[in-house]
């Protein structure tokens, strides 16, 4: 079986054994060499122990099952064993691998492009501040040397950065400048020119699709794909580790529970433990509680439409897990349902709690639509924003640090609903409206 392949690799010198490597991974022919795959509850990404490197796959959220790419994470220096190299007096011999930029490999069928990534990384650019997050909780935040909008973004490096643009339009000539190894770019940008411009140029694009997972801890877990590109899986396997323990304690009904044993409890510094001892139950939101649960409203009127999650959504599972009471819970919508403001009225003229507000003060929230005023939680002050963690220059933590901690946003929101089991409580991304 023959594969035609086009290969570019970026390297001081040649090596004959590099791309036998490259010829044998793509073929799968031989004996097979046993591989480990690693548990996750994410549901685009998969990382496999393969041939002494990792497999990173990033499954296209828009066609289920399709590979959407393909990274082979190779250690700089390593050396990989392979069976199928093996002669037969020398059944333990080793390959040695060179550290290439990229290697770009387009096999005759349609599957995707795989790529050769040495890691770990020392220089990357990125699109989007949901990367920023993933990378700030791994400690190599300074690794950054291009983002899109740099401005925008609240945890920045101690260094000054290109400033490539929006994700859509990237500017080539900083970015080529910077010289990233790879660039961090999300899923949806799979078909942009701008981006097949970047993959022309030598540049590896590294494809994150954790905007499109539904549930908080499944979009926490892409911070142990991102970790993978930089030999830091042992840390991401820490954080997430507690990340699960503290969100699934308090996913408990909060009407039932004392806070004494929480770890967030006001909002300090957070120990992290050694390894992880649970996988989360699979990535949907549980069950909605119902009965005398407080009832909660998201968003605000945007040029006379009111956008709201449905259930299933980001959002919609953080209100179930909460212990709201949500109005389009049982929605399945893979994502935001428009309303005009007599649909919002019907559906959360009672409501208790507003979160979400695009504003800081009541006086605003009126001045935006005077129609925000005919709701109960506007009329009671019970009305929230996402501006808790904001810079002078539009950047929101709510983005980066939010969404490797969900359970803090799950903690704030029932600061929101349950005022008197939290009255110690300094929220820690959401803010009243004044």
């Amino acid at each position: 079986m023959f594969i035609e392949m086009k290969c570019k690799v970026a390297l001081k010198r040649e090596s004959i054994f590099y791309v036998m490597g490259c010829l044998l991974l793509l073929a799968g022919c031989g004996k097979q060499t046993k591989q480990v795959e690693v548990s996750s509850s994410a549901q685009y990404f998969r990382l496999t122990d393969t041939l002494g490197m990792v497999r990173a796959d990033v499954l296209d959220p828009q066609n289920k099952g399709k590979l959407l790419a393909r990274y082979y994470l190779v250690d700089e220096g390593a050396r990989i064993k392979d069976e199928r190299l093996n002669s037969a007096d020398s059944e333990n011999s080793e390959t040695n691998v060179i550290s290439p930029s990229s290697c770009v490999l387009h096999p005759s069928s349609k599957e995707s492009p795989v790529v050769f990534i040495p890691i770990p990384l020392r220089r990357v650019a990125t699109t989007s501040a949901t990367h920023v997050g993933f990378l700030h909780a791994l400690g190599v935040l300074d690794s950054v040397v291009a983002m899109s909008n740099p401005e925008w973004v609240y945890n920045r490096p101690s260094h000054a950065v290109a400033n490539i643009g929006e994700d859509i339009n990237i500017a080539m000539e900083p970015l080529l400048l910077s010289k990233p190894d790879v660039l961090f770019a999300s899923s949806y940008g799979q078909n942009s020119q701008q981006i097949a411009r970047v993959a022309q140029a030598g540049i590896p694009v590294i494809y994150l699709a954790e905007w499109q997972e539904q549930h908080p801890l499944a979009r926490a877990e892409w911070l142990r794909f991102v970790a993978a590109f930089f030999g830091k899986t042992a840390l991401a396997d820490s954080i997430l580790g507690e990340v699960r323990r503290a969100y699934q304690e308090l996913q408990d009904p909060p009407q039932y529970r004392t806070l004494s044993n929480s770890p967030y409890k006001g909002g300090g510094n957070k120990k992290l433990p050694s390894s992880i001892d649970t996988i989360y139950p699979p990535s949907l939101c549980r069950e909605g509680r119902g009965g005398s649960s407080p009832s909660i409203m998201s968003g605000a009127s945007y040029r006379g439409t009111w956008y709201v999650p449905s259930g299933t959504t980001y959002m919609g599972c953080l209100f179930r897990d909460a212990g709201a009471a949500y109005t389009f819970a049982d929605e399945r919508t893979n994502g935001s349902i428009p309303l005009t403001m007599e649909q919002a009225l019907r559906a959360f003229a009672e409501a208790d709690v507003w979160v979400g507000a695009n504003a800081r003060t009541m006086d605003e929230l009126r001045a935006i639509d005077e129609h925000h005023t005919w709701f109960k939680a506007y009329q009671t002050g019970r009305v929230y924003h996402f501006y808790g963690r904001t810079n002078s220059t539009g950047g929101n933590d709510f983005w980066e640090t939010g969404v490797v901690h969900p359970e803090i946003i799950l903690r704030d929101l029932q600061w929101a609903l349950y005022p008197n089991l939290y009255p110690d409580y300094e929220p820690y991304f959401i803010g009243r409206v004044q």
